[in-house]
């Protein structure tokens, strides 16, 4: 039905030839000031549920026979906001992606991630709201402009992506069947970079990033090309891992052990994952150093060669920055810090080499 649409659309370009005639030809003074560009742009609002994802291992470890390892009742959406609460009502459990591009060029083809949610609430501390913030000497006016004399405003963590996870579900110790283990949480994802985030790594981190280059959606790419040389694919992806997308800010992720009444999670909040550069719109900047930041970078050389899927020539550059590892709850660890047991610092990580995956 598609294709007889646009077959129809095009046959009927062709027939409005009244119109075509009466078009004034264009002289090349005047079409040398029309420009244009070539690309597709990509908006999209979605929410996606899964039933279940299985791993199948024929043979076990070789002598107990076949095993899984199941993930059930699986989600993707926007269902918990920045408060931590479910705010379905307003986002009908969706999210919004915005100006995701695909452009084909001579570096190959490049993929952009868009705006991934929206960006985050002003925050107000101009009389000891937040004690964290004044703490670390983040103190604003009544409108919530900074009194740091960057002019900026505060604005915290965006209202981004959620992943859950409902059961997680693997071997017993025993060989006696399958169990539980718990739940897999991911909440507000986003590449949304917010001056809180940009303040805790400067006050609480020393790292020196550059606040004005805060509260905007950080560019990641990824970029598909062929080799330098022979056959191969080259990947040059800012756009991270499975946990943490590159993102620029993530609110928290968690395990939770469903048997528990209370206070049963694990996990981390405030996590950034990010790479420094000197300049924030040049994507193939691999400089690992400056006051600016993108997406963390893996580059490698997509090969198979010999029973092997081989990543060669491997190149990472991240920072990662995580503001509170808690045990107890989510919502309290984030709010008011309850059950935090400190955070971590890895800055300007570089790591090559070369990576393969083979049957066994």
């Amino acid at each position: 039905m598609k294709s007889l649409k646009i077959a129809l659309s095009v046959s009927a370009l062709f027939t409005l030839t009244p119109l075509a005639l009466a078009l004034e030809a264009v002289d090349d003074e005047v079409l040398s000031e029309v420009s244009g560009q070539e690309g597709i742009s990509i908006d999209q609002s979605y929410n996606t549920t899964i039933e279940e994802w299985t791993w199948v291992d024929g043979d076990g470890d070789g002598s107990t026979g076949q095993a899984a390892w199941r993930w059930l009742n699986s989600e993707n959406g926007n269902f918990v906001g920045a408060d931590m609460l479910d705010n379905s009502a307003t986002t009908n459990r969706r999210l919004d992606t915005r100006n995701m591009t695909i452009d084909a060029t001579a570096n190959g083809v490049i993929i952009t991630t868009g705006d991934v949610g929206y960006e985050g609430d002003v925050i107000i501390n101009d009389a000891n709201q937040f004690q964290e913030l004044t703490k670390l000497g983040i103190t604003t006016d009544a409108s919530g402009n900074l009194t740091d004399g960057s002019g900026m405003k505060l604005r915290g963590i965006g209202d981004g992506e959620e992943w859950t996870y409902g059961e997680v579900v693997i071997g017993k110790h025993d060989g006696s069947g399958e169990g539980n283990i718990g739940s897999v949480h991911i909440v507000n994802r986003s590449n949304y970079n917010s001056t809180y985030g940009t303040l805790v790594a400067n006050n609480k981190f020393g790292m020196g990033l550059d606040v004005t280059d805060s509260n905007r959606f950080t560019q990641r790419a990824l970029v598909i090309s062929s080799k330098t040389s022979g056959t191969g694919v080259h990947m040059f992806n800012e756009q991270g891992y499975l946990l943490d997308q590159g993102n620029m800010n993530l609110q928290t992720t968690y395990y939770q052990d469903d048997d528990g009444a209370g206070g049963n999670q694990a996990g981390f909040a405030e996590w950034t994952t990010f790479r420094r550069v000197s300049d924030p719109n040049n994507m193939f900047d691999r400089t690992n150093t400056g006051n600016y930041t993108r997406g963390a970078l893996q580059e490698y050389d997509l090969e198979v060669e010999d029973g092997k899927l081989v990543l060669a020539n491997q190149l990472n550059l991240m920072s990662i920055m995580v503001n509170k590892i808690y045990i107890g709850d989510a919502a309290d660890a984030i709010n008011n810090g309850q059950g935090v047991i400190g955070g971590i610092l890895v800055d300007s990580s570089r790591t090559v080499g070369s990576t393969s995956y083979y049957a066994h």
